[in-house]
């Protein structure tokens, strides 16, 4: 059996496809904003630093002037 390391980007889609699943948009219980939490943390991570927008979505913005064309 091959140990292959995953990267710390796979790990972090992986561990927030699992967060997916548990987080609660309305929290009420400390155990649910505990899960909910963690979610934003790793959703933030994946945003910051990988450009990750949801589902594998790729936010492209090129030279907006902020003028309608």
């Amino acid at each position: 059996m091959m140990n292959m390391a995953n990267t710390l980007k796979d790990r972090l889609i992986k561990k927030k496809e699992e967060l997916d699943k548990k987080a609660l948009r309305d929290p009420r219980t400390v155990k649910e904003y505990a899960v909910r939490n963690k979610w934003e943390r790793v959703s933030n991570i994946l945003r910051k630093r990988y450009k990750r927008y949801g589902d594998g979505i790729k936010v492209v913005v090129n030279e907006d002037d902020g003028y309608p064309d």
